[in-house]
């Protein structure tokens, strides 16, 4: 609990976030990520069947935005 807990406090510092980071710091399961993708989360992908990023900033957006209901 307290190095998941630390590790949440170090992703606070960056400012783009791997979906494993994102279910860790925010409890959005990889599935609901890819859902919030489809419904206009923008995504950084290098390559094709590169690593995912999400810039937190538009994460904070997406999930403050009408298009997400808690």
């Amino acid at each position: 609990k307290n190095l998941e807990k630390m590790l949440i406090e170090l992703s606070n510092f960056k400012e783009f976030l791997t979906p494993k980071e994102i279910e860790l710091e925010y409890r959005i399961c990889r599935k609901t990520l890819s859902r919030y993708r489809n419904e206009g989360l923008k995504v950084v992908q290098a390559k094709r069947n590169g690593k995912i990023l999400v810039k937190r900033t538009e994460l904070e957006k997406f999930l403050n935005s009408n298009k997400y209901d808690r």
